[in-house]
């Protein structure tokens, strides 16, 4: 973390497919998906390849830390859905779990180092609270945005 907010943490750029980033991120992460009755479905994706100047490395850390999150706050034997799609001059990829939501209180901290919904001693979720602060990071060096939409009870979309 300390090396992306100092500016020395190594990005190495070039032209991928994002789509096949994803698709590959989705297959990565399907272990853990398994450990947590949690399937991961790619359910809207432009026909054409997606070609984007990223590092993938990266890119599949951001990913990697997005489904995570999302299955372990997703209800057993449930699906985390990702979704590829033009956004004006750039391209959305959301992850959409059908959890709890985000408590409100917790919401302006959500990106925050250390930052967790429950960090109590007792909470059933592990983590280090490091994973959104740093795929923040990661996105807004590629000249990216990340943001969320979440309701109590109806799931939160990254």
């Amino acid at each position: 973390m300390e090396k992306i907010t100092a500016g020395k943490m190594q990005f190495d750029y070039t032209v991928v497919n994002l789509t096949a980033v994803v698709q590959q991120a989705v297959e990565s992460n399907k272990g853990y998906g398994d450990q947590l009755h949690v399937r991961f479905e790619l359910i809207s994706a432009p026909d054409e390849a997606v070609m984007v100047n990223v590092d993938e490395k990266r890119m599949a850390q951001v990913m990697s830390n997005l489904l995570s999150n999302a299955a372990k706050y997703s209800p057993t034997d449930d699906r985390v859905e990702i979704s590829i799609a033009p956004s004006g001059k750039g391209i959305r990829i959301s992850v959409h779990d059908h959890g709890k939501g985000i408590p409100e209180a917790f919401k302006s901290r959500i990106f925050s180092k250390f930052a967790q919904a429950d960090s109590s001693d007792t909470r059933q979720k592990g983590g280090t609270g490091l994973g959104l602060n740093i795929t923040k990071a990661i996105v807004e060096q590629h000249g990216g945005t990340i943001g969320f939409e979440s309701g109590e009870g109806t799931g939160t979309t990254f």
